[in-house]
């Protein structure tokens, strides 16, 4: 059970005295986001009325945009070098991530942020004639009959289709960011087997799939902690901010290595 942990203890020491370690953070921070095709994500799809003919289709489209990334990486590499290598992989997932950010607020999106408060005033009491989506914990995506508790009775209401544009941006950015994620995933892993020693890589290999497996368990927890579909819109900002901190660690890794982020000197000849 506390297997993780112990490796962190024991190795953490060797794994911090290498630069490239905050590399490897940043390649950590990656495992903290629902913005991925697990179960967590799957699971929030079929209740935006998501079928599973199309989230097997939408997994092999990303799929293949993974492997695009893998195509692309050594002509990357070739003509940037590695360290800039991934840069280019962290802002291409960043920059195709911003979709699934404004899915939060896109049409049809179940986001709630007061949904708890307002339960609490009462049994959140409705009518059909003043139905709202996120009152009842679903969107419209699918004619489908929902049953609504209210404080006298029970009512059963018919939700007719209204807009797949949320569910649609998250799931378009989750696709469009494998190409990013395996670029990333290659030139970090590439810099470990470069700059750490053969007789402690696997130390440090341990530590790195250590701190993988802890962010993967933050995510499993702010899941149970915040359940709600309604909040899931919470998961998706903080996934998106984590990968933003990846970022930075990896800048100040690259910042380590190279001595700069950008050659502005190069700009000040023009």
């Amino acid at each position: 059970m506390f297997k993780t942990f112990i490796t962190l203890h024991v190795g953490w020491k060797t794994y911090r005295g290498y630069d490239v370690a905050y590399a490897g953070i940043a390649l950590s921070c990656l495992y903290m986001t629902v913005l991925g095709f697990d179960n967590i994500t799957v699971g929030y799809a079929y209740l935006q009325g998501i079928n599973e003919s199309l989230i097997g289709i939408l997994m092999a489209v990303g799929a293949v945009t993974g492997l695009l990334g893998t195509i692309v990486y050594p002509i990357i590499r070739k003509r940037l070098g590695l360290e800039r290598s991934g840069f280019v992989g962290l802002f291409a997932e960043i920059f195709t991530l911003c979709a699934c950010v404004v899915s939060v607020w896109a049409p049809g999106s179940p986001f709630d942020p007061f949904y708890l408060s307002r339960s609490r005033d009462g049994n959140i009491t409705m009518t059909t004639d003043h139905l709202n989506h996120s009152d009842i914990g679903v969107n419209g995506f699918t004619a489908e009959t929902v049953m609504i508790q209210t404080q006298t009775d029970m009512s059963v209401v018919t939700i007719e289709a209204e807009s797949y544009l949320s569910i649609g941006l998250l799931l378009g950015g989750i696709v469009t960011a494998r190409f990013g994620l395996w670029l990333t995933d290659l030139t970090i892993s590439q810099l470990f087997l470069e700059n750490v020693k053969e007789t402690e890589r696997g130390i440090v290999n341990g530590v790195q799939n250590a701190l993988n497996q802890l962010m993967d368990m933050f995510k499993f927890l702010l899941v149970i902690l915040i359940p709600q579909p309604e909040f899931f819109g919470f998961l998706i900002l903080t996934s998106f901010g984590f990968i933003c901190l990846g970022l930075i660690f990896y800048a100040r890794y690259s910042y380590s290595a190279r001595g700069h982020l950008f050659h502005f000197d190069k700009l000040y000849n023009y």
